[in-house]
């Protein structure tokens, strides 16, 4: 899909969708502010014109999938799975 439309094909689908979840986050937050999904929620209000940014570039990604398959760190990473297991650990090498 090239930009423009990706673009336009988000503002239809994906856009409605992130309208009701920051109406629902804002009117939610108060009640639970102390809690811990109350500093997710807080956050999450503080982030919105981060994720709002997808919905007017179409250029960007919805993931990083692409950079992370490309860096090469997720074999070695993966050896974390295994912690107290050095036999487990090896195998992923």
């Amino acid at each position: 899909m090239n930009p423009l439309d990706r673009k336009l094909d988000r503002l239809a689908k994906v856009k409605p969708h992130l309208d009701n979840l920051k109406s629902w986050v804002e009117e939610e937050c108060e009640s639970v502010a102390k809690s811990a999904i109350g500093k997710a929620m807080s956050y999450t209000q503080s982030q919105w014109h981060k994720l709002y940014n997808l919905l007017e570039d179409g250029r960007l990604e919805i993931d990083n999938n692409l950079i992370e398959n490309k860096s090469g760190h997720w074999p070695r990473e993966k050896n974390y799975l295994f912690a107290g297991s050095h036999d487990g650990a090896k195998e992923l090498q």
